[in-house]
């Protein structure tokens, strides 16, 4: 028994001499080379080493043991934290950073504790761990965790992070951090931004096409949703300063100032012209269950068109603000109504008639579909009735165009006096068809006396303008002596002039040339030739 004893005895004081004789590198790499080899009993008996004490390494390891229950090692959370903690004061980083993550992680845990975690993170984040790093940005933004982190450091963080967060989504998080007065301004920022990630390596959205965080962001409210558009305005996404635009003329949360909302309008242009169109097709695409979010967005569409000259676009602010929004606050009667219809008032007059144009045809593709007229923000204003305030616009710029326009309305309304004034006023100004409506008036005698010498006068000049149907007109009024002295050779010649658009002309023509002598037709057509020279030169 005595021999048995010192034998034991002996046994430790070996090991114990062998473990004193150990130098802590030495420890570390025994302890390496058993966690790399995965040897679960190995590892568990350097767990009594007295070496493991000043161990920043086997402090790790063993943390990390406890924390997930490996190497053989029974899951215990709270001895995996006492473990770490040793080993964050000894120096190691990897150990700061485990520490900082489990105290943050889960809120409703036994081990949460925000400030000592988000301290920790801190300190891994100045080590340069790029994931406590985009943690620590988090802190430093959002309102329910604070850290003294400073935002010039942030600019050359996380470039490397690719594991938790998207690098877009890095890449938004680094602009807030530079965001004026953005520190502690931010709600659930990690779990937005892990969100965010999700969206974005899921690979099945179109980032340019909407702003994603205010997805997340707006269930906190509209001052989060004005923040989160704020960020994306100095990323340069278009929809985010669009929609911050809409806000900021709404008056919208801290954004109150017009001029800011014109400036970045004004720089959405500068760097997508093209964007200017979307405002009605995106306004097509609202219904009752579309958001304020998605309202201030098509708001923002508007605008930018309409102050890039969209005529449609300023007809709906226009709308908007006279007839009021509820759903984004605007109440009928809102001055700024006036504002957009000057603005489109001051449009030149060409430019006008040529809106009413487009309109026309859009109201008349949506009407051979069956399509909806309007929008959820204006149900009543459709592409009729846009076309209608534009044309009424050119009409009262007394656009000759329109004036004719509306002067063929008048006559098929037999309204023929206000038709005979409009068409006099547009003929004075050369416009070719009053002229020819003027020779159809005096001819058919539409609220005015007959009159061949009238008609005839205003069908010649109608026909010096280039109207086809004019010259063939005239050259009836030649071949038949109708209000002018009967000429052959001109009657061919104006008929010649409209063959090539109008049919009847043409066959005028070949009833010439068949009657015509060969000297006739040759003097005919030296008739036609100096015609055909004379309008060249008008």
């Amino acid at each position: 028994m005595y021999k048995i004893i010192t034998l034991i005895i002996t046994s430790m004081l070996v090991s114990l001499a062998t473990a004193q004789e150990l130098t802590l590198k030495e420890f570390e790499n025994q302890l390496e080379e058993s966690v790399t080899k995965s040897a679960t009993t190995k590892v568990k008996e350097f767990l009594d080493h007295p070496l493991a004490v000043e161990s920043a390494y086997a402090n790790y390891i063993f943390g990390t043991a406890y924390l997930d229950g490996k190497y053989g090692f029974t899951k215990d959370e709270v001895r995996a934290m006492q473990y770490l903690e040793t080993s964050h004061e000894l120096g190691d980083s990897n150990s700061t950073y485990i520490l900082g993550i489990t105290y943050t992680m889960d809120s409703s845990g036994p081990l949460y504790n925000a400030n000592r975690g988000y301290e920790l993170l801190e300190i891994s984040a100045e080590d340069g761990h790029p994931v406590a790093q985009a943690l620590s940005a988090i802190c430093y933004l959002d309102t329910e965790c604070a850290n003294q982190a400073d935002p010039k450091e942030m600019k050359d963080w996380f470039t490397e992070e690719r594991d938790v967060f998207a690098p877009q989504a890095l890449a938004t998080l680094k602009v807030a951090t530079q965001l004026p007065n953005a520190k502690d301004k931010f709600k659930d920022l990690r779990n937005v931004m892990f969100q965010y990630s999700s969206v974005l390596q899921e690979g099945n959205i179109e980032p340019d096409f909407s702003y994603i965080p205010i997805w997340f962001a707006k269930e906190f409210g509209t001052e989060q949703v004005e923040w989160w558009l704020e960020v994306g305005a100095l990323e340069g996404h278009n929809v985010a300063r669009i929609t911050l635009a809409a806000m900021c003329y709404l008056e919208v949360e801290k954004c109150d100032n017009k001029a800011r909302a014109m400036s970045l309008l004004t720089t959405v242009f500068e760097s997508n012209p093209d964007i200017v169109s979307e405002g009605v097709y995106r306004g097509l695409n609202l219904t009752e269950d579309s958001d304020y979010l998605d309202l201030l967005e098509v708001m923002g569409f508007y605008m930018v068109g309409a102050v890039n000259g969209e005529l449609n676009d300023m007809v709906v602010l226009n709308h908007i603000f006279e007839n009021g929004a509820p759903p984004l606050g605007i109440s009928a009667g809102d001055p700024r109504g006036e504002n957009w219809y000057n603005r489109l008032k001051s449009t030149p007059a060409q430019e006008l008639y040529n809106g009413y144009r487009a309109a026309s045809i859009v109201s008349k593709m949506q009407d051979s579909k069956g399509q909806s007229p309007g929008n959820f923000l204006t149900p009543t204003l459709t592409f009729a009735k846009q076309a209608d305030i534009l044309f009424e616009l050119a009409l009262e710029k007394q656009f000759p165009e329109a004036m004719v326009t509306k002067a063929v309305e008048y006559l098929k309304s037999e309204n023929y006096s206000s038709a005979l004034s409009l068409a006099e006023d547009a003929a004075y100004n050369k416009h070719p068809h009053a002229n020819f409506l003027l020779g159809v008036i005096y001819y058919e005698g539409l609220g005015v006396t007959k009159d061949a010498n009238k008609s005839f006068k205003y069908a010649e000049r109608a026909a010096k303008l280039g109207h086809a149907r004019a010259q063939y007109m005239t050259a009836k009024k030649y071949f038949t002596g109708d209000g002018t002295v009967q000429d052959y050779y001109l009657a061919f010649s104006w008929a010649n002039q409209a063959s090539a658009e109008i049919e009847e002309a043409k066959e005028l023509r070949t009833k010439f040339e068949e009657v015509f002598s060969e000297d006739q037709l040759h003097r005919a057509r030296m008739v036609s030739s100096d015609l055909r020279m004379s309008l060249g030169s008008n």
